[in-house]
This record gives structure tokens, sequence and C-alpha cells, in this order.
């Protein structure tokens, strides 16, 4: 939008009162979505458990780990960070398994 126009709504808007159903209607949009009990418990443990995840807003999955160096406050690491450990896996040529 071109400066001089958003400078004429400015001006145009100022000192403007909404009407009662208008206030109403813009506390109601900012309140949000209202949860049942039963959902809100759900929400409750799904965030305390360790291994939960979710997608953060810059597209990195997070993971909820208590006790890991990289943690954020929240406890979530991105899933990137955390070390796998790979299960053992036999290396051998000549049949015999017993060394690793």
């Amino acid at each position: 939008m071109p400066p001089e126009l958003v400078e004429n709504l400015r001006a145009a808007n100022l000192g403007r009162i909404h009407t009662p159903e208008a206030r109403a209607n813009m506390s109601a949009a900012k309140k949000g979505r209202k949860f049942s009990a039963e959902h809100k418990t759900r929400i409750g443990i799904a965030r305390r458990t360790e291994g939960s995840k979710f997608q953060d807003s810059n597209g990195y999955i997070q993971v909820k780990c208590w006790k890991h160096p990289f943690a954020s406050r929240s406890h979530y690491v991105p899933e990137h960070r955390l070390i796998k450990t790979p299960e053992k896996t036999p290396h051998f040529n000549d049949g015999d398994e017993s060394g690793y």
C-alpha cells in the first residue's frame, strides 16, 4: 500500500469507537478455542511424555528429552541433534560370529 493511503486510513480511524457487539467479537476472537477437561489432560500427558515430538515453525522436528545437554528450557531437542546408537551388527567375512 502506498504510504499516503496508509496515512489517510490511519487518520480516518483515529479515535474511532467500536460498538459493544464489535468489542465482544474482538474479545472472543482473542480468547481462542475452548478444550474439554479430558482433552486438556491428554494434552498435558502428551507434553510431559519423553519422546513426544512436534514440528516447530522452522520445520525442525523437536523431541522431548529431559536431560539432554542441548535441550531448550522446555526440554525439547531438534531430532537431528540426538545421537542414535546403532545396534551391534557383526562385521565378519570368515563366518566367525563371535568377533564384532
